[in-house]
This record gives C-alpha cells, sequence and structure tokens, in this order.
C-alpha cells in the first residue's frame, strides 16, 4: 500500500467503526435511558442517566439494577451479563431498579428503536465542524502525503468517530456487557485519545520538528507522541486493584482520561505559540499564525458564547452548537497547510484576535456585572442591573482595546508600537555587556523587537558581518533586503540589514521609525566597539614597541657591549704579562684598551640616548631643544618656550623633543628654508609643540614617510595629535597637541 493511502485507510477504518455503533444503535430494541461518556455518569452503585420527557426515567436518576440483576460486575470484566438472558426483544418491558431524590424504585420501560437520526440532526453543528476537520484533514494528506498531515488525519479522525458517538448514547440495557458497551467506550475514549496523540504529534512536527524533538530517536520520538494513550492505559491499570466494580473503575478512567485531554490541550497551545515566538522563517510563522489566530478566535468565541454564560447565569447557547464556534479554526488549518502564502494575515490577525478577545472580555464583564448588580439589589437580572453593567462595559472598553491591541501588536510586530521598550533594553544591553563583544546580541535584540527572521550588521571599519537569526528560503540577494546606514557623529560606520517578515511585506512607517531609532543605538555600540578595537590595538603596539626595543636594548649589550668588555679584559691581560718582559708593548696595549673604553661609553651614551636624552634631565626640554638646534648643519633653528611650561612628565618631555628634532630634521632635508622656529606653549593641559619653517611647503600629493608616520605614533601614544599645513605663501607648520595628564604639575 502506498503512502498516501496508508493513514486514509487507517482513518476509513476508525471511522467504519462508529458506522457500526450508529448501525448496532438504530437496530437494536433499546430502553429510554441514555449512558453518557463523562466519568461522573460511572459510579460503582451504578450509572447515571439522561432521559427524554416521555420516558418513565428521569434525567439524573441513578441505574443500579435491571431486571433484579446488578449493573455492575468486576473491575475490567463484565460479570454482570447474564449469560442465559436473552437479547432484547422490541416491545419488551424491563424493571430497571432507580434511585431518585433519596429513594429506591422500580421503573418499568418498554424497549423500542432508538431515534438515533433525530438525535444526529440535533448534533448538526458538532458533526459540521467534525466533518469540515475530516474533509480538511483528508485533502491536505492526499495533496500532501507525509508525517505532519498523517498526524492531521489522526486527530480530525479521532474527534470524528468519537463525536458521533458522543453525540449518541449508550442504552441501559447495553450497560451490563455485550458489543455494544466496548464499542461505545472504545470510541469515546480509545479514538478520542488517540485524535490528541495526534494533535500533539502535529503541533510537534509542523510545520517542521521542533530540534529538541528531531533530535531524539524514533523509540523516543513515538512514545512522546502516544503518551495520552500510554499515560491513560497506565493509569486505567493502575485503578484498577481499587474499583469497587466494572462501573467504577471505568468512571476513574475516564476522569483520568479528561485530564488527559486537558494536559494535551494545553501542551499543544504551548507548542503553538513557542514555535509563533521563537521562529525566524517568515514562511514557518505565517503558517504558525493562521493556526494560532483563528485558534484564538475559536476559543474566544467559544468563551463569549457558551463557557462564561453557562458559569456566570448557568445558561449560554445551546451546547450542541459549540462546533460552530470551531470552524474558524478549521479554515485556518487548511490555509496554514495549503495556502499560506496566498494571504496576507497580518491585518486580519491583527484585528481578529483584537476584537475577539475584545468581545469575549466584554461579555464576561457585563455579565458577571450584570449578576452582582442583580445580587445586590436582591432581584433577577432586572433593567437597572443591566444598565448598570452596560455602563461599566462602556467605561471599560477603550481601556482594555488599548491594552488587546498593545498586547497583540507586541506577539505579531515586536516593539513597534512602542519604540521605548526596544530602546530601554538595547541600552540596558550595553551597561550589561562590560568587555564582551555585544555585537551579537545587539542583532538578536533587533530581530526580537522588530519580529523579523534575519538581521544583518556589518561594520566595514572592523571587517565585521553579524548576524542573526536564520536566512530565509525564498531571499535570493541582499538585495531584498532593507538597508539602514549606521552612523555616528555623522561617519557612516556600517550598515543594518533586515528580512521581512513575508515575502514581499515591505516594512511599515512604523517600523521604519523604530528602525532608524535601533540604528542610532547601533551605531553607537559599533563606534563603541571601534574605540574598543583602537584602544587593544593601541595597547598591542605599545606592548610590541616595548619587547622590540627590549630585544634592541638586549642584542646591543649581548653582541656589541660584551664582546667589546670581554676584548678589553683580553688585553689587559696581555698588557698585565708584558709589563716586565716588554714594557713598551704593554703601554701600546693599555694605549689600545683606553681607546676601547671610550668607543664602549660612547656606546652606553648612544643606548641611553635613545633610552631618552640626557640632555632632557640636564637642561630640560627647552635647553635640549637649543642644544640640538646649534648642532644642526642647515638653517638657522630659534627655540622659544613659554615661561609657564613648569615640570612635565617624562614621556611627554621624550614624545615632544622627538617630533621637535623630527620635525627640524624635515626642515632640513626637504624644505629648503632660511629660518626655523620651534615654540614650546601650554594650553589647556597639553604642550603643543609648534614647528614652523620659510620654505617649500609641502607639495600637495605628500605621502607620510617614515618620519612623519613616527611622530604621529608618538603623538597618538599619549592621546594627543600631529597636525601639518602648508602656509598660504609658501613654508611648512607642524603642530603637535600633547595631553599633559594627572601627572602634569
Amino acid at each position: 500500500m502506498s503512502r498516501r493511502w496508508r493513514p486514509l485507510v487507517a482513518s476509513a477504518i476508525l471511522l467504519a467503526a462508529a458506522a457500526v455503533f450508529v448501525a448496532l444503535l438504530a437496530s437494536s430494541p433499546a430502553d429510554c435511558g441514555r449512558v453518557g461518556a463523562a466519568a461522573d455518569d460511572w459510579t460503582a452503585r451504578g450509572v447515571v442517566v439522561k432521559a427524554p420527557a416521555d420516558c418513565p426515567l428521569h434525567s439524573g436518576d441513578l441505574v443500579t439494577a435491571l431486571d433484579g440483576r446488578p449493573l455492575a460486575g468486576a473491575p475490567g470484566t463484565s460479570d454482570a451479563a447474564d449469560p442465559d438472558a436473552t437479547a432484547p426483544v422490541l416491545g419488551e418491558v424491563v424493571e430497571l431498579d432507580v434511585e431518585r431524590d433519596g429513594r429506591t424504585r422500580t421503573v418499568p420501560v418498554t424497549l423500542a428503536r432508538p431515534e438515533v437520526g433525530p438525535a444526529l440532526a440535533a448534533a448538526w453543528p458538532t458533526l459540521l465542524f467534525v466533518v469540515s476537520l475530516l474533509a480538511v484533514a483528508a485533502y491536505v494528506t492526499w495533496r500532501r502525503p507525509g508525517a505532519p498531515t498523517t498526524a492531521l488525519l489522526a486527530f480530525a479522525t479521532g474527534l470524528g468517530a468519537s463525536s458521533v458517538a458522543a453525540v449518541l448514547w449508550l442504552p441501559v440495557v447495553d450497560v451490563p456487557g455485550g458489543p455494544g458497551r466496548w464499542l461505545y467506550l472504545a470510541l469515546t475514549q480509545a479514538v478520542y485519545l488517540t485524535g490528541w496523540a495526534g494533535g500533539l504529534a502535529f503541533a510537534l512536527i509542523f510545520p517542521r520538528p521542533f530540534d529538541w524533538f528531531a533530535a531524539r530517536n524514533r523509540l523516543t520520538r513515538s512514545a512522546i507522541v502516544t503518551a495520552p494513550l500510554w499515560v491513560t492505559a497506565g493509569w486505567a491499570a493502575a485503578a484498577a486493584p481499587g474499583s469497587a466494580n466494572d462501573l467504577d473503575w471505568i468512571g476513574r478512567v475516564i476522569g483520568g482520561g479528561a485530564l488527559v485531554v486537558i494536559a494535551s490541550l494545553l501542551t499543544t497551545t504551548a507548542l503553538g505559540l513557542s514555535r509563533l515566538r521563537g521562529s525566524r522563517d517568515p514562511l514557518e510563522r505565517q503558517q504558525v499564525r493562521w493556526l494560532v489566530g483563528t485558534g484564538t478566535l475559536a476559543v474566544a468565541a467559544g468563551l463569549a458564547g457558551w463557557f462564561l454564560p453557562e458559569v456566570l447565569l448557568g445558561t449560554g447557547l445551546p451546547t450542541g452548537w459549540i462546533g460552530l464556534a470551531a470552524l474558524p479554526f478549521v479554515v485556518g488549518l487548511g490555509v496554514a497547510v495549503t495556502r499560506y502564502r496566498l494571504f496576507d494575515l497580518d491585518l486580519v490577525l491583527n484585528r481578529g484576535l483584537v476584537y475577539g478577545l475584545l468581545t469575549a472580555s466584554l461579555v464576561s464583564v457585563y455579565l458577571l456585572v450584570v449578576t452582582l448588580a442583580a445580587g445586590l439589589m436582591r432581584g433577577e437580572t432586572t433593567t437597572p442591573a443591566a444598565i448598570v453593567a452596560t455602563v461599566v462595559v462602556a467605561l471599560a472598553v477603550n481601556p482594555l482595546r488599548v491594552a488587546l491591541q498593545r498586547g497583540v501588536g507586541r506577539v505579531l510586530y515586536g516593539d513597534r508600537d512602542d519604540p521605548y521598550s526596544a530602546l530601554s533594553r538595547l541600552g540596558r544591553r550595553f551597561d550589561l555587556a562590560g568587555g564582551v563583544d555585544l555585537l551579537p546580541a545587539v542583532a538578536e535584540d533587533v530581530a526580537d523587537a522588530l519580529r523579523v527572521p534575519y538581521v544583518v550588521i556589518e561594520v566595514r571599519r572592523l571587517d565585521r558581518r553579524v548576524v542573526a537569526g536564520t536566512r530565509p528560503r525564498w531571499l535570493a540577494d541582499d538585495t531584498d533586503l532593507a538597508e539602514l546606514p549606521l552612523v555616528d557623529r555623522g561617519e557612516r560606520i556600517g550598515r543594518l540589514l533586515l528580512a521581512p517578515r513575508a515575502p514581499g511585506a515591505p516594512f511599515s512607517r512604523a517600523d521604519r521609525r523604530l528602525l532608524e531609532d535601533l540604528a542610532r543605538g547601533v551605531g553607537a555600540a559599533v563606534r563603541e566597539l571601534g574605540l574598543r578595537a583602537d584602544l587593544q590595538h593601541s595597547r598591542e603596539r605599545l606592548v610590541l614597541a616595548r619587547e622590540e626595543e627590549r630585544r634592541r636594548l638586549r642584542r646591543a649589550l649581548h653582541d656589541e657591549l660584551g664582546p667589546a668588555i670581554a676584548g678589553l679584559g683580553l688585553r689587559t691581560e696581555a698588557a698585565r704579562r708584558l709589563v716586565r718582559t716588554d714594557p713598551t708593548g704593554a703601554s701600546d696595549v693599555l694605549t689600545s684598551v683606553r681607546e676601547g673604553t671610550q668607543e664602549l661609553v660612547s656606546d652606553v651614551r648612544r643606548l641611553a640616548y635613545d633610552l631618552r636624552p640626557p640632555a632632557l634631565d640636564d637642561l630640560g626640554l627647552a635647553g635640549a631643544l637649543r642644544q640640538h638646534a646649534g648642532t644642526v648643519d642647515g638653517p638657522p633653528v630659534t627655540v622659544s618656550a613659554a615661561a609657564d611650561l613648569g615640570a612635565l612628565p617624562a614621556a611627554v618631555e621624550t614624545a615632544a623633543y622627538r617630533i621637535a628634532v623630527e620635525a627640524v630634521a624635515n626642515t632640513v632635508r626637504h624644505a629648503d628654508a632660511r629660518t626655523c622656529f620651534v615654540e614650546l606653549t601650554r594650553l589647556d593641559g597639553a604642550l603643543q609643540v609648534t614647528v614652523t619653517d620659510d620654505g617649500s611647503g609641502p607639495p600637495s600629493d605628500v605621502r607620510a614617510g617614515v618620519g612623519l608616520t613616527a611622530m604621529r605614533e608618538r603623538a597618538a601614544e599619549l592621546g594627543g595629535t600631529l597636525r601639518v599645513a602648508g602656509g598660504a605663501e609658501g613654508g611648512t607648520t607642524v603642530v603637535a597637541t600633547l595631553p599633559l595628564g594627572r601627572e602634569a604639575g
């Protein structure tokens, strides 16, 4: 049998079982008592029946015996059935022992053919729902065979077959045993739970399996899906020893099964909401929206028309009509599986959820206020009570609508209508980030704020591309993405790319406004990361420079000074040996030792000068520059210093000296100048070094050489700046500004 036919045949078998039950009930003589599938209908003493108006039995009667034989038997058996009893005969009168109003009496009942047709016709809303659900499930299973549609068909078949038996009944004469009893219980319990197992499976694997579910092995997945069945079976086995008889046991099993159904319903709902909130794929979100949206409408209609009026007033719309409330869900189910791309659900879903929930809430408020007001007025639900309720509802309409609109909008569109929340969350992310790379978290926040499936943050300066979410399958390339520039202080530092929520669904004006606000916040985060990167780069360069300087000193000491000193030692030893035998030779050796010592002294001074010019310690910055100016072979150099320079940090002095010396060297080499001026001033907590010449000025296409780059780096290491400019009539001006920091006096 092909993959397409297997689930359809299995569904047909279960539906055939329901048809057999209908035929069996319609063709067999029965009493007018009707036993349902509720846990309270099956007790240790007997069964509680419902009865039409022309029946000798009354609704609520507890039937304990049939023709003097107790209805109950041993748990899990049909011991109450008399093997010698004949089959019921049309027109036969049976005697039922009944407990009514605290008294036991015997009620004769004539057996007749049950009116199955009118009963099914009266339940047309429920049957319309299950038939519609079955038609949709069978259609999608035939068109798209697979695990999701098979699970949907199991759900529809379970509800359909069990609903046919549930809208009918089990006659009292079939309670002691026989095929009618077991077929009725199998349909209303086992088949019903099978349907909920299918619903649970559908929620787990549609539109695609949850990651945690798909990661399990096949046996574990089967155990999760069939949990409603084996949990109820386990409960049935556990309840048998403690049950008084088979009727008591059946009641307990039905009660346990009802709890399992409630748990399955809550689990299925939670899975749907989790998928709606967590999915990043727009097509998947569109499918889940149809299910959750129409399901919410169905629940709201059921609350407003049936459950809330029943709870508050004791009466509501006819119970048999409740299937009408579920019809929107059938439509949403069919669209979600087959035609989810054909409709834009956003507006319909938004307004439908808001006004569906608003209607349910207002009906609840109205009925509650009417009930309370009538109670306080010591009367029925009179006109004054209704007037009070109307006033209360009128006052509550707009605040409730606004609150519901905000909640539904948050679920569907994120923070579009509440940009403050998105910006506040982004700000908290910055505060908590510390030294952590916050771009991935920021991208996730943007995706969550707008409920978009895919977000990209590109930062050219850092050569970074951060992605949040999953790239939609329908997205061909980045041209379909919405793009916003990331700008900070007028500088473009990157771009923000976002995928639409669905194919061909552009962002609205409200979305754009929120995006622009978020882009400014993301721009600030990117700038902060850039500053961190610059700081880290500077630290790395300082460490590298320090280590390189140490390596150079080590080489100088080890490769130059060390051997030279060793050589002096050897020559001194040679001179000592020649003193007595060859005084003249010893004198020549000592002379070479003296010359070598002078060379070593020069080398040591050179090393010390490379670390820090000694003149800075002896003469100060201005004096050291004047001393250097006197040694320049070129145009005269004039050094002037403000009287208020004061004590300068050693690092600032060294950097200023090196920058000024290099600038003067550039003037001598390149400027063809007649004069050069060096000026030292102290301005706003910084030392300013200005070197000016009257030469030819820098060419327009000049590139930074080694000297200029070194000057810029020395200024940047201290957090300062260096500017080079040409004058209007020629000449060059080099201005270095070096912050003095807290150490300056």
